[in-house]
């Protein structure tokens, strides 16, 4: 905890939740009958879900003062991830469901009532949980353009349920919510794609990922395209074998075809200042024996022979770290980063240097620790990399 001085009526709040806190941990729950320890489970998540409704509040201040610019982060989700020790997508959550339950203020600075004001209602009184209230709020925003007429009385009907059943139980019913506003799937216009358009990239454990897209109509039918085309089955040319390879699998080595032929092509725009690049960093050792696994410049994790192996056919470099180092510097006679220096602080820092900052290398431009014009020299060990 910080050492703040609390305004008196906050910290009389606090302290009075702290107390409340110890006191129910302080209990002998061995001495309750088994309806009173159903009663204190109850009385706990309605606590919980209370709690939930203040955070959405506290996070939505955080958003609208632009806290995390004030502190040089990139968002209000990362400062969330530091400061509270969570996940990024939970905290990216978090602030989704805030944008949505939490107040709002005007342009005027008039305070206003959050997006969906009933949902935010019921998570405040304890009767909804958060996934509750994601739930309706996806289920309203995802609404074709031609029945958002009905989101108040789809919000009221929903919340209406929520405080009966469970989240998984209140799924089946906002599909069913779904169908009867528009059975035949023919309302979702143009405009509904582009809202609904998004792509997310996740980085797993292992180093492999998972794609998730919602495309529009037009880039699905560029994307069908580009697939049917890398997907075909291939017979095996020393033995004329058939393609074992299931549809599922001809896809995904499509797309990564697709990726390598675009990198080969040079037709992407640069990225902080150099062209784009695959980047992969392995140790002098590694590339002799050939064994163990390198980084990308985004942090995965691809074996050393699949690395040599992509770099004989994109425009993959290699980055070898030795003892000696071998990066150039320019002293005080050129400003801006070579290539070859832009690539180094990439392999070598991974993105934006500034504590707590995700951005990766290519979204990122290279500057003096010490400005040039202050006398900062173009040398690696005086740059780094920043959002």
């Amino acid at each position: 905890m910080f050492d703040l001085e609390w305004p008196p009526q906050m910290e009389a709040a606090l302290a009075h939740l702290a107390a409340a806190q110890q006191a129910l941990a302080a209990l002998d729950l061995a001495a309750l009958s088994g309806d009173q320890l159903l009663e204190l489970a109850a009385a706990s998540e309605t606590d919980t879900r209370q709690r939930a409704s203040v955070q959405h509040a506290v996070v939505a201040e955080l958003e609208a003062r632009g806290v995390a610019a004030e502190l040089g982060c990139s968002s209000t989700a990362v400062v969330l991830s530091e400061r509270l020790r969570i996940g990024r997508r939970e905290a990216a959550g978090r602030v989704r469901l805030a944008a949505e339950l939490g107040p709002r203020r005007a342009l005027s600075g008039e305070r206003l009532p959050a997006r969906f004001p009933e949902v935010a209602s019921a998570v405040a009184e304890g009767a909804i949980s958060d996934r509750h209230a994601a739930l309706i709020c996806r289920t309203i925003t995802d609404l074709p353009e031609a029945s958002l007429g009905h989101a108040e009385a789809v919000e009221a009907t929903l919340v209406e349920h929520a405080r009966a059943v469970n989240p998984d139980q209140l799924a089946v019913l906002t599909r069913t919510v779904r169908a009867c506003l528009d059975p035949d799937g023919v309302l979702v216009s143009e405009r509904d794609q582009e809202r609904r358009r998004h792509t997310t990239l996740t980085m797993l454990p292992d180093g492999s990922g998972r794609l998730q897209p919602q495309l529009t109509a037009e880039a699905t039918a560029v994307w069908q395209t580009i697939l049917d085309t890398l997907s075909r089955p291939v017979p095996d040319s020393d033995t004329g074998e058939p393609d074992r390879r299931s549809p599922a699998q001809r896809r995904h080595d499509a797309l990564a075809d697709a990726g390598q032929r675009l990198l080969r092509a040079g037709a992407l725009p640069d990225a902080g200042g150099t062209p784009t690049t695959v980047l992969v960093t392995l140790t002098v050792d590694q590339l002799e024996t050939r064994t163990g696994m390198v980084t990308t410049a985004h942090g995965g994790l691809i074996s050393v022979p699949q690395a040599l192996q992509i770099a004989a056919e994109a425009n993959i470099v290699p980055v070898v770290i030795g003892d000696a180092g071998g990066i150039l510097g320019y002293g005080l006679t050129r400003r801006t980063a070579i290539i070859g220096q832009r690539r180094a602080l990439a392999a070598r820092d991974r993105g934006c240097s500034f504590p707590g900052c995700d951005r990766p290398p290519d979204w990122c431009e290279s500057h003096h620790v010490i400005p040039w014009a202050d006398g900062g020299r173009t040398n690696l060990e005086k740059h780094a990399p920043s959002a």
